[in-house]
């Protein structure tokens, strides 16, 4: 026997679930992660997007052999994406955590961070 309340889990959990996959979806999708860096994306564009990604994929004139450009034009999102990450970050240990340039904590952060992004991009750009 279901209960009200079980049917309003059920239903959030699926709407969770179809929230997730669109969020996943609009950051594996070159023309969405273009977009999204002008704002939100409604879920019927991640979709729209995500299907014309595809058919551009699985057409006839779909030029064999670039899957590597589309790879490289992946990690350039992605770099962009990290670097932005990377402002705001030294904007709030600067205004937030008030920490000096100078200071060898803040350094130590972001080389850490700089040694990362080229760990990850470097392997998508060279394979």
């Amino acid at each position: 026997q279901r209960t009200p309340v079980s049917h309003k889990v059920i239903e959030k959990r699926r709407r969770d679930r179809i929230n997730r996959c669109l969020t996943e979806l609009g950051k594996t999708v070159p023309m969405a992660l273009a977009k999204q860096s002008s704002g939100k994306l409604e879920k019927a564009e991640i979709l729209e997007m995500t299907v014309q990604y595809l058919r551009a994929l699985h057409s006839a004139d779909f030029p064999r052999g670039r899957e590597k450009e589309l790879l490289s034009e992946f990690a350039n999102y992605f770099h962009y994406g990290y670097h932005e990450c990377m402002k705001n970050l030294v904007h709030y240990l600067t205004t937030v955590e008030r920490m000096e340039t100078k200071d060898t904590k803040y350094a130590r952060i972001l080389a850490f961070l700089q040694s990362k992004a080229r760990f990850v991009t470097e392997p998508l750009l060279t394979s």
